[in-house]
């Protein structure tokens, strides 16, 4: 299976958190996710659904 690296960007606030991510590569798509509530288990969920898509 070929790696597939992706950048992800937070910008955490009091009762939110936007995520932004990017692929990998100087032509890698830039994209905006979503905006979750700033709490660790939606985090966490974000991220093991990145995750289970083959992102490292």
């Amino acid at each position: 299976m070929e790696k597939i690296i992706k950048y992800i960007g937070l910008d955490v606030h009091k009762k939110s958190i936007s995520i932004g991510i990017a692929d990998e590569g100087r032509d890698g798509e830039v994209r905006y996710y979503g905006k979750i509530d700033n709490d660790m288990n939606q985090l966490d969920k974000v991220i093991r659904k990145l995750i289970s898509k083959g992102a490292e």
